[in-house]
């Protein structure tokens, strides 16, 4: 068998081809990925921000087209409920025979002597009538600031032989913009539902919205907005490119570059630390990191300013400072400042990943504590590895929402008795009603209540109790799967929806959700967590980390975290890493095993 450097510098040189000829080959076609995630957040922190911050119409308006002149004795108008009912404190109600222009302010509308208008400053609550009684053909609700409008229904009523009449029901509408996925004729199809999640809610919008949507990809440089709280390494690359374009706007690829050249290096570096290996070894390694760096599904993000994208470069990361450390002669100096820079990156990408600070610095601790120089040095960057990790979840946005989330998506929905369990968690009966609910579609609401007597150690002790409801989830969590409805990799010009993802590079994505079940997946983390207990060295003792970092981030994604699917992304590559890095050490122990029964043969 192979064992030589010039087969691991072919194989380096293969790869990195294969890497960088998939980059050239995809990245163009994701430089406008559909959602640009916490941009708000972390652009705003390193001085960058969209043209079009503010992204709603001025003076929205909305408006009905009767059909022909009719007396109308009174205008309803149903507000949206489960939020932002206040984004109607404002507003105008105009009736005329002659058409509106769509670019028409309420006071051109109301210095126009053919219209009829009424200023509101009230919002409905959850509805308002306005008393009119004139003729006219064109009905426009209008706001008198820059806002969103969303109605949930407009009724125009009448007096006919009949009886009182509804002029508007399923009459021809427009709107100044719509929000993607809504409809204008929404406010006419008699259903007075305020909820915008049951179809029933009107909303306006540009297509270049903050969420579900098409990104713009050039952001303005501004002077940063240093009272934002939250704060993720993500700011760093956007900072790096910020820096090295020297121009007051900033092309969002500029970024997703910096993340491809990072990426590249780790790559390139993992694999001149493998050289000790065995080839065969090497080359799984190398197709590992081949299928992981060009799957579309992870770099999909790098045209995105979520923490994933930061938190996959810094998982890859870890691990190429970790194996150069293991694999070395000596652990020096040098070693353990790359891997705690390394560590940092990952812990701070993400709230969700710096929970992992404490595995990470439990290993370290062990790993550098026979060295008594740099044990003590160990000891206090652990600690403040910890407390960074400590640091990036107090600065994490709405913490409570994740406390909700886990109770009436997961816990809740999943128990045999959802009465008995609401009691077991300290919550009032009657929030029954929010299960399968997001925090933020009944935050309004859920003041009264939430959390009660609830707690995360209330939560926990549920978990333990009721281990059937734990299995249940953990298979629902379970997988593998990088997909989430609103983050697309497609530019606008192409014509293609919103949310719509690219198949290239995806094959292996499909293959990993094949294996996604309980009785494989958690048998062979707890495997190599085990190892350290079995054979203690430093490759098993990684191997033991890889292991007990993705339970981790399993645990805290599918039990706790809101958006499971999304938020597991951590879990998912580490299982990766793991099913690589074990394959690639059974073929190094095999290697080692059958040149060590060669060589007793030669003996004989």
């Amino acid at each position: 068998m192979f064992h030589n450097h010039y087969a691991v510098a072919a194989i380096s040189v293969v790869v990195l081809i294969l890497v960088s000829a998939g980059y050239l080959l995809f990245i163009p076609p994701i430089v406008g990925v559909a959602d640009q995630g916490d941009y708000e957040r972390v652009l705003g922190r390193v001085g960058l921000r969209r043209p079009d911050a503010l992204p709603a119409d001025a003076n929205a308006w909305w408006q009905v087209d009767l059909g022909a002149s009719v007396t109308v004795d009174s205008i309803a108008i149903w507000n949206r409920t489960d939020c932002c009912a206040d984004r109607l404190n404002d507003y105008w109600v105009f009736l005329s025979d002659v058409p509106f222009a769509d670019g028409e302010t309420p006071q051109e509308l109301y210095n126009r002597n053919s219209a009829w208008g009424r200023h509101e400053t009230v919002a409905p609550n959850p509805s308002a009538t306005i008393h009119v009684a004139r003729k006219g053909r064109y009905v426009r609700v209008q706001l008198g600031r820059r806002a969103f409008l969303s109605l949930a229904e407009v009724q125009v009523f009448g007096l006919t032989s009949s009886g009182e009449r509804n002029w508007a029901l399923h009459k021809d509408v427009k709107q100044s913009s719509t929000f993607t996925g809504t409809n204008a004729d929404w406010a006419v199809d008699g259903n007075t539902d305020g909820d915008f999640f049951h179809a029933s809610v009107t909303h306006t919008g540009i297509d270049k919205c903050i969420y579900r949507c098409y990104v713009d990809r050039y952001w303005t440089i501004v002077p940063a907005d240093r009272g934002i709280r939250l704060f993720s390494t993500a700011e760093i690359p956007a900072l790096l490119a910020k820096e090295l374009s020297k121009t007051t706007v900033l092309d969002i690829r500029a970024v997703a570059l910096m993340y491809v050249v990072a990426l590249i290096m780790i790559v390139l570096t993992l694999l001149l630390s493998c050289r000790s290996l065995p080839a065969l070894s090497v080359g799984i390694l190398a197709c590992g990191l081949v299928l992981i760096a060009t799957d579309s599904e992870y770099i999909a993000y790098f045209n995105s300013f979520y923490g994933e994208a930061a938190a996959f470069v810094g998982v890859l990361g870890f691990v190429a400072a970790a194996v150069a450390t293991i694999l070395a002669e000596s652990c020096s100096w040098r070693h353990m400042t790359v891997l705690m820079l390394a560590a940092g990156f990952l812990v701070g990408s993400k709230a969700q990943n710096a929970v992992l600070a404490p595995v990470i610095a439990a290993w370290m601790i062990w790993l550098f504590w026979s060295k008594p120089p740099q044990r003590y040095v160990c000891l206090v960057a652990s600690f403040a590895l910890i407390c960074f990790g400590g640091f990036v979840i107090e600065r994490a946005p709405a913490p409570e929402s994740n406390l909700f989330n886990a109770i009436y998506d997961r816990a809740v929905p999943n128990s045999l008795s959802v009465p008995t369990a609401l009691t077991e968690l300290g919550l009032p009966a009657e929030t029954i009603r929010w299960k399968d609910k997001q925090y933020w579609e009944v935050e309004d609401r859920g003041r009264p209540f939430f959390p009660g007597n609830s707690s995360r150690l209330k939560l926990l002790a549920f978990y333990l109790r009721h281990p059937m409801v734990d299995l249940q989830i953990a298979r629902d969590s379970l997988t593998l799967n990088n997909e989430v409805p609103y983050i697309g990799n497609f530019e606008k010009e192409a014509g293609c929806p919103p949310y719509a993802r690219t198949s290239t590079f995806t094959a292996y994505d499909r293959l990993r959700q094949r294996l996604a079940s309980v009785w494989f997946v958690f048998p062979l983390l707890a495997g190599n967590v085990a190892l350290i207990f079995l054979v203690r060295n430093r490759v098993t003792s990684l191997l033991s980390v890889l292991g007990g970092m993705a339970l981790v981030a399993f645990l805290l994604g599918a039990f706790y975290d809101n958006e499971p699917r999304k938020h597991l992304f951590t879990f998912n590559l580490l299982f990766d890493v793991v099913l690589f890095a074990d394959l690639a050490t059974a073929s190094a122990v095999a290697n080692a095993a059958y040149r060590r029964r060669m060589h007793l043969r030669r003996g004989q």
